[in-house]
């Protein structure tokens, strides 16, 4: 790979990092803020779902923005938000003003669905053709990898109930990142070949694949983010873990989504010929994991939370590269990506929430049974997705 191109990647991919981690700062530490702002179970969830909410409001002006503004300066202005929105949340958070740490979580998530469509368009309009798919295998790992770092340094960072060192490193990074934004040129999106108009997909076929995959993954995300936003919470209960081991724990499954996001960008070709062995499987065997956890042993509850991470980590891969792979028409790529983005946090939205309010009435079993029912139906729904997605790439490539 040339190295300009790996740059506009590398440039790309730490935009979205700083996206990541003003979304994901929070879980690792819900409990400072339960106590900080003596907040029950439900409302705690909704630290991530004002987030969510006002990501599906960016993500859907996002295509619009991008062809009037261009991607660069979209992508920019999200990183700006975050940086506005991390400062937003110290000062409610030292002056005890939990509306000002809601509305700071609400711009944050203004500039994470902004970093969401833009910064893929900007790597995929320059990167080759034949390396999409991998650019896409590692573009899905931005949210993983954000996760991670957040579950490892967050709990470490907030020590004695200080919220100051995380958001300090939070606005490092995205300072770093609008510098590197606008230094970096990027390719613009270039208009398809139209010697290659008889072999494109209709446009209906691609808009319902991409309803059918942000469905699909709305589902994955109720799961997903419901139990990454109460992981810490379960293993200091379940397994009488301190936050801050639980919070290793927690990286250690969000270390093993993001290698398989990798490993899923590489093998993606093959894996949507294996349908059943690459992602049906391993919704259902969510499920079961989901069924079970509850009922474990501290150690095997700890090992399932990994097995979370290996058997979650390849479908991101997939939502996140099909748009791209579909896409052949001008604004395609960001229509398509901000319905992905959508579908990501309907259910970020109503994942902690409902989790937290499950727990608080039925306990932990009937939390994790709603989970498991949600993996069934996302199994349903993925055949479908799927077998969309390959009539839409074989359009493509007869």
């Amino acid at each position: 790979m040339e190295p300009q191109t790996l740059w506009v990647i590398v440039v790309g991919y730490f935009a979205g990092i700083a996206g990541t981690f003003n979304e994901f700062f929070v879980p690792p530490i819900v409990p400072l803020f339960r106590a900080h702002f003596h907040l029950g179970a439900a409302a705690a969830g909704w630290l991530m779902s004002v987030f969510a909410l006002t990501t599906i409001g960016a993500a859907l002006s996002g295509s619009t923005i991008i062809h009037r503004w261009g991607a660069k300066k979209v992508a920019g202005g999200g990183v700006a938000a975050s940086l506005l929105a991390v400062g937003t949340v110290q000062a409610g958070y030292t002056h005890r003003l939990l509306a000002w740490v809601l509305l700071g979580r609400a711009v944050g998530g203004l500039g994470f669905g902004w970093i969401s469509v833009a910064a893929p368009v900007l790597i995929t309009a320059s990167v080759p053709a034949h390396r999409h798919r991998l650019a896409m295998g590692v573009w899905s790992t931005w949210v993983p990898i954000g996760s991670v770092a957040m579950f490892v340094a967050a709990p470490r960072l907030a020590v004695r109930g200080q919220l100051a060192p995380v958001t300090l490193l939070l606005a490092a990074v995205m300072g770093m990142s609008l510098v590197l934004l606008a230094a970096t040129p990027f390719a613009s999106p270039a208009a398809p070949d139209a010697t290659g108009s008889a072999h494109r997909a209709p446009p209906s076929l691609y808009r319902w694949t991409v309803w059918w995959i942000a469905g699909s993954f709305a589902l994955f995300t109720v799961q997903f983010f419901g139990f990454n936003t109460w992981v810490t919470t379960f293993l200091t209960r379940h397994a009488h873990m301190t936050l801050a081991a639980a919070g290793l724990w927690a990286a250690v499954g969000g270390l093993a989504t993001a290698l398989f996001n990798v490993l899923g960008g590489v093998w993606l070709a093959l894996a949507l010929r294996r349908r059943i062995l690459f992602y049906l499987a391993p919704s259902l065997i969510l499920g079961l994991i989901w069924l079970a956890l509850p009922h474990l042993p501290p150690a095997a509850a700890v090992s399932a939370v990994v097995g979370v991470g290996i058997f979650a980590g390849g479908i991101p891969t997939l939502v996140f590269a099909a748009p791209g792979l579909a896409a052949r028409q001008p604004g395609e790529l960001a229509w398509g990506m901000a319905w992905i983005i959508v579908g990501e946090n309907a259910g970020i939205i109503l994942g902690p929430p409902l989790f937290g309010t499950l727990w608080a009435r039925g306990g932990f079993s009937l939390a994790f049974g709603v989970l498991a029912a949600a993996a069934g139906f996302m199994a349903l729904t993925l055949s479908q997705s799927l077998r969309r997605l390959a009539a839409l790439i074989a359009n493509e490539d007869p």
